[in-house]
């Protein structure tokens, strides 16, 4: 996603230009006076309305790009692992029993990490949504204002 860093000498920047235009997806124009060639580049003239609502606010990020019925398959199938592990950990003596021990906990963890990282992941989006607030807030109380100025009511 990211471009090259701009080269020293003008034939380096002439390619440079080139894969930025495509990059940006841009268009050529030739230019009335002069005759010369200007790119436009109107995926990226559009941008955000001023006074929009979401104009400022951050998505929440999905977690780990599951759909939830796969999220619940990929639980069941690990839960199931670390119960099966645990049953024959009592089941069995010796070396097996050391092994069975070994890829319990190792099962648990794996079933550990990702909870983990889906606490944190809520406890993020919930971040997000407070400064989202914050933000809507601030632009009603800015909206507000500029009504209030517009109109001569706030002296």
């Amino acid at each position: 996603p990211h471009l090259p860093a701009p080269p020293m000498k003008l034939r380096g920047s002439e390619a440079a230009a080139a894969v930025a235009v495509v990059h940006f997806r841009g268009r050529p124009r030739r230019c009335e006076e002069g005759g010369g060639v200007v790119f436009e580049f109107p995926e990226l003239v559009g941008g955000a309305p001023a006074d929009g609502d979401d104009a400022l606010c951050e998505a929440p990020v999905p977690f780990a790009g599951l759909s939830f019925e796969r999220t619940l398959c990929c639980a069941g199938l690990v839960g199931g692992n670390v119960l099966a592990l645990w049953v024959l950990r009592g089941a069995v003596d010796g070396a097996l029993a050391r092994a069975a021990a070994f890829f319990y906990y190792y099962s648990l963890a794996i079933l550990a990490i990702p909870l983990v990282r889906f606490g944190v992941h809520v406890l993020a989006n919930r971040r997000r949504e407070e400064r989202n607030a914050t933000r809507r807030a601030l632009a009603d109380e800015l909206r507000r204002l500029r009504d209030e100025d517009s109109s001569g009511v706030a002296a």
